[in-house]
């Protein structure tokens, strides 16, 4: 796969970062762009790598023209952003499973390249690990693993690959560093390989065998091979010595008791409020802050990952913008079903609630309420400019949005004016929702009326967000 810059120009206002860059990268060799600060080297990646477009100039990455033809371009690239572009909370499979879903693959051509990138970066027996708990060195090899995801041609066979290093005079240093570095890799790999016990033996056996009639001619080295063998076959025998694992002791202790029991009953009105149940209420106006609350937490998330550059990793997939927007949107929706039916499930175990109208019309309102809080933190992140402001911007919608939709207290005591406004705030749609499917029973019409208003909320939401969001 190669590469050719064409009179590459890149320019910020009436600075020029790129001036007229004209190079070849060829197939099947590996090329250094190294320069001082300010070169132009990040600009010169990012417009091969499609997520910035050249002022003037032509590039062609395999054979295809990066402005014409960037979902191709995108394809064949595998970038290692100098960030660790990964999710923490995903196991190593995983986050190989993700990316490479991303460029396409699937079924056994996807398991041969997560087998391929875990050989790779030599972390088959850590594949089931989180991120999280992975040491730097390791986070660095999965980093460069699954940017190899859609690298097939990059490691095809043929004649040895020719390193070339472009050198400005004046950061000789610098090349010294990086031919350092490439030396220090290849004998880490060579090095990881002959360490194996099992290698040793073979070697130093078809070494032996090769001396043949020379063993009185060369005593030394034979000497030396048998001694090679000797301590290859004692490190393949020794045993790992065991760990013995200990569990502190539990302590006892005495609990202390109110001294009076408090027996509460409900006293409520006739009409449409007599089944009203103070905990359906409650859990439903605390289940919705928090959720909305964790939407905020998520578009902080994609303010994170814009910076570390995993969104612009995931831009550099096939994947559109709007599909990796409203996929985190969608993910955001899923967790929030999960915590709806938990809590509910408790709700209803522990503080007798009961689903009035039916579990399908509860279902139709929660679903209504994972597209509002996925479409809520895309709303959030496309509006804030800074993490700053989308914490002060968040804080005070869902704190408007609570009070108004009757969050902390029942919609029908809230002042006439306030109600008045119900039916344009969604979340005063997804309360009613909540009442009508539980302690009101209001049937399955209702729901999904409140579901058909939360969707389009959620559309609107959506599209403000998708629209806004800032990629740079």
């Amino acid at each position: 796969m190669s590469i050719e810059l064409t009179d590459l120009h890149v320019r910020y206002g009436h600075t020029f970062a790129v001036k007229g860059l004209t190079l070849t990268v060829p197939t099947g060799s590996c090329f250094g762009l190294l320069g001082p600060n300010g070169a132009g080297k990040s600009s010169t990646i990012r417009c091969v790598a499609t997520t910035q477009a050249p002022s003037s100039g032509r590039i062609m990455v395999g054979g295809y023209d990066v402005s014409a033809a960037g979902a191709d371009v995108r394809a064949l690239l595998g970038v290692v952003p100098q960030g660790l572009a990964l999710y923490d909370s995903l196991t190593v499979n995983e986050n190989l499973r993700v990316f490479g879903g991303l460029y396409g693959l699937a079924g056994a051509a996807l398991h041969r390249r997560i087998d391929w990138g875990l050989e790779l970066s030599q972390l088959t027996a850590s594949r089931a690990m989180r991120v999280s708990a992975l040491s730097g060195g390791m986070k660095r090899r999965l980093n460069i693993a699954v940017s190899s995801a859609p690298c097939t041609a990059m490691f095809a066979p043929g004649e040895r690959a020719k390193l070339t290093l472009w050198v400005d005079p004046s950061h000789q240093t610098e090349a010294d560093i990086v031919q350092g570095l490439l030396t220090k890799a290849m004998m880490e790999s060579v090095f990881s390989q002959i360490g194996d016990p099992a290698t040793q033996r073979k070697t130093f056996a078809e070494l032996r065998a090769s001396l043949g009639s020379a063993d009185a001619e060369r005593p030394e080295l034979a000497r030396f091979l048998d001694q090679g063998a000797a301590f290859a076959a004692e490190n393949d025998a020794r045993a790992a010595d065991a760990g013995v694992a200990t569990t502190p002791a539990e302590a006892g202790g005495s609990a202390m008791k109110p001294p009076l029991d408090v027996v509460v009953e409900t006293v409520v009105a006739a009409g449409p409020t007599a089944h009203f149940n103070g905990y359906a209420h409650t859990f439903a106006g605390m289940l919705m802050q928090f959720l909305l609350f964790s939407a905020s937490a998520h578009a902080k998330t994609l303010f994170a990952e814009r910076t570390s550059g995993t969104l612009d990793r995931l831009r550099m997939t096939t994947a559109s913008r709007a599909q990796i927007l409203l996929g985190t949107a969608a993910g955001i929706g899923i967790v929030s079903m999960l915590a709806s039916l938990v809590i509910f499930g408790a709700a209803m175990v522990f503080f007798d609630v009961s689903l009035r109208s039916g579990p399908l019309a509860f279902t139709c309102v929660v679903v209504g309420q994972a597209a509002l809080v996925g479409s809520f933190a895309l709303l959030l992140a496309g509006l804030a400019d800074s993490e700053k402001q989308l914490d002060s911007l968040g804080t005070m919608t869902i704190l408007f949005l609570c009070f108004v939709s009757g969050a902390w207290v029942p919609s029908f005591m809230l002042p006439g004016f306030l109600q008045d406004l119900g039916p344009l705030v969604p979340t005063r749609w997804l309360l009613d929702g909540m009442a009508g499917a539980t302690w009101r029973g209001l049937g399955l019409g209702h729901a999904l009326q409140s579901m058909v208003a939360l969707f389009g909320f959620s559309a609107v939401f959506a599209a403000i967000g998708l629209r806004r969001f800032r990629w740079g």
